[in-house]
């Protein structure tokens, strides 16, 4: 009887604790998100190299094209991971990319860069930041925030992965009780799945880190980077930008 009643009674805990306290958890999504990280670094899952280079074709069409003010390629999360690799590759198809000045923005958002990276067997990532983070064509920044328990909070990427410093990516600190509004932030305290997807998500408060004007407002990512202090001032109430702030250009913003 042992031998017979212990698998069972380990299933039926196992489905109890799933349905509770594991859907408040999200065990399902975080088993998912690890099945498919192991995936990842052992290059595994099936149609995941094809889509990879699928996309790094169409990155590289885009700058080989050129003729944007900015073109910017945001990721969030395991994303992180995939996005430098993407890079990597479209870097090596237009090696010409940066000679005359070109620029590609980058953006981190709650990383899991590192998930991939750390692990044993994922040198080939760990080769491709190496030589994104090399690349003066390169403009990458990494958003960082203590409330968000899934990212690496406080970690350098370069230096934890035993690679020279190059000062790529540069690593900025948002604080997400600034995005929202006193009792939003109260409801969503303790979900941490809920406070690691708001770096992509709207801001209920006027705040230097807005997401969806990195990606869709007039000014660079650059800009924001570097002169954080300057952008809430330089729009109106209502969003539009004041007058006396010209937008950086007129060819538009190739949002990747």
């Amino acid at each position: 009887w042992p031998w017979l009643s212990a698998p069972v009674a380990a299933i039926t805990v196992f489905a109890v604790l799933m349905v509770w306290p594991g859907r408040f958890l999200l065990l399902g999504y975080m088993m998912d998100d690890w099945i498919f990280g192991w995936e990842v670094v052992h290059r595994s899952r099936p149609g995941l190299e094809a889509r990879m280079e699928g996309f790094a074709q169409e990155l590289a069409k885009v700058l080989r094209q050129g003729g944007y003010d900015e073109i910017l390629f945001a990721a969030h999360s395991l994303g992180c991971a995939i996005k430098i690799a993407v890079i990597d590759r479209a870097l090596q198809l237009v090696p010409e990319f940066g000679k005359n000045g070109e620029t590609l923005a980058v953006l981190s958002t709650g990383s899991s860069l590192l998930k991939i990276a750390y692990h044993p067997r994922g040198g080939w990532l760990r080769e491709s930041v190496k030589r994104v983070s090399a690349s003066p064509s390169i403009f990458w920044i990494d958003y960082q925030t203590m409330a968000d328990p899934i990212s690496f909070y406080n970690v350098d990427t370069l230096k934890a992965l035993k690679l020279p410093d190059t000062g790529r990516p540069m690593i900025r600190r948002v604080h997400i009780r600034d995005m929202l509004r006193p009792e939003t932030y109260r409801r969503y305290k303790a979900n941490f799945f809920r406070l690691h997807r708001q770096l992509v998500m709207g801001n209920e408060k006027r705040y230097f880190y807005d997401y969806y004007m990195i990606c869709c407002g007039p000014l660079r990512l650059e800009t924001r980077v570097l002169k954080p202090e300057t952008i809430v001032g330089r729009f109106s109430e209502d969003g539009s930008l004041k007058s006396d702030q010209e937008p950086q250009g007129s060819q538009g913003k190739a949002a990747t």
